[in-house]
């Protein structure tokens, strides 16, 4: 991965006038392909996640490719000794163990952002995500209630959307609340898209959200 910006550095290295942890966003170069959008999707939803836990207080995890501590924090807490025997989520889990409402932040400059090159076929990127999945049996009891009832969430609604579709009494009701749940997420979902400079996934963000909804279950 590399810095989007010459100012990567600056961007990062402003919040540690008050804080000792920030998170930053990492995202992939686009391309062309619905594989490319797809994993950019699914990176947004990601980290629409991990900074919204860490706006409340309850960080649980950071991106290794965009994530920045002092060197205080890191050997005041041995680093990453208590989970050495882990083969992938170092920085999910040290995020975990040591940051606070008080001590991180996050940012969403563009000019902090970094890149990385995203996988060109859907066994790759299968492999990479599912490798990611592991470390979330070691997450908080609370984390993995909510992360799991966010995705089953979103694959029940979904499910269930079809079932109605196919029921004939229900199809105007279906599509009133899809309707409404796709407002909802719109207003969510646009200024942060362009904060990260991704707001091309906006146009097509239901099929988007319904794909890898499906990819979800192959994850899990």
């Amino acid at each position: 991965c590399l810095p989007k910006d010459k100012y990567w550095i600056q961007s990062m290295a402003q919040y540690f006038k008050r804080k000792d942890m920030v998170l930053g966003y990492g995202g992939s170069y686009k391309k062309k392909g619905l594989l490319n959008k797809l994993i950019r999707f699914d990176t947004f939803l990601v980290a629409l996640q991990y900074f919204s836990f860490a706006l409340r207080g309850k960080a649980y995890m950071g991106v290794g490719r965009n994530l920045a501590y002092k060197k205080s924090l890191f050997f005041d807490n041995k680093g990453f000794a208590s989970h050495l025997h882990i083969a992938s989520g170092d920085d999910d889990l040290f995020v975990k163990e040591v940051s606070t409402f008080s001590n991180t932040a996050i940012s969403l400059m563009t000019s902090g952002h970094t890149l990385s090159e995203p996988k060109t076929t859907v066994s790759s990127w299968i492999r990479q995500k599912t490798r990611h999945l592991t470390t979330g049996i070691y997450y908080s009891p609370y984390h993995q209630w909510m992360l799991g009832l966010w995705s089953s969430s979103q694959i029940g609604f979904w499910l269930l959307l079809i079932v109605l579709l196919f029921l004939s009494d229900w199809v105007i009701f279906a599509l009133i609340l899809f309707a409404i749940r796709l407002l909802v997420q719109l207003v969510i979902a646009r200024p942060v898209l362009k904060k990260i400079d991704e707001f091309d996934l906006i146009y097509l963000f239901p099929v988007f959200e319904f794909l890898v909804s499906v990819f979800y279950i192959i994850f899990m």
